[in-house]
């Protein structure tokens, strides 16, 4: 009983609402347009929002800046040290892990560049560096290249390392029955 009273005065009170707002003239909107005006700063203090919105951009900035400071944190914790394994994955086959033939395949040419060693090797900056060879120097004609190996190379069976092996690689690469596929670039070359 009670609640079907308190449903007819609330239907009842909102019924003479719509009535009235039917009913309003322009001078009534102005009034309820002071009277909310003069209330709202109690409501929504200017203060209180400029201090909400310096907050939530502090909180907005301090979570972006943390999110860089975990990826750092993630790529710098592992730096590289030497020794140990080194593992790397190649699709495809290898078909000729020579050095004199290793050109004509990707994977080959790869694997050749791991596991051999030559005069000059690239560095950072993609430019040459001394590998095998300590310096060198090229003529005033440019047509002349001087090595200089490094003491105390030697090969797996304990033998030393010397120009000798250099000069047989390249009659090696020069001689047609071999077939290398660098022949035609050292064609002309005498060392």
């Amino acid at each position: 009983m009670k609640l079907k009273r308190l449903y007819l005065r609330y239907s009842l009170n909102f019924q003479k609402f719509k009535i009235k707002a039917r009913n309003l003239e322009a001078e009534d909107f102005q009034k309820a347009y002071l009277i909310i005006s003069r209330r709202l700063y109690r409501v929504v203090h200017l203060r209180n929002l400029v201090i909400f919105c310096v907050a939530f951009i502090i909180l907005v900035f301090s979570m972006f800046i943390s999110s860089f400071q975990t990826i750092e944190a993630f790529y710098s914790k592992d730096k590289p040290q030497s020794g140990g394994i080194y593992a790397e994955g190649n699709l495809g086959k290898f078909s000729r892990l020579n050095p004199l033939y290793s050109q004509t395949n990707p994977n080959d040419e790869d694997a050749v560049n791991l596991i051999f060693s030559g005069l000059m090797k690239r560095g950072k900056d993609r430019g040459l560096k001394p590998d095998l060879a300590s310096k060198w120097a090229l003529s005033e004609d440019k047509k002349t290249y001087t090595f200089e190996l490094k003491k105390g190379i030697k090969w797996q069976d304990g033998v030393e390392f010397t120009p000798d092996d250099i000069i047989f690689t390249i009659q090696l690469i020069q001689n047609s029955d071999a077939r290398s596929s660098l022949y035609e670039a050292w064609k002309g070359v005498k060392a």
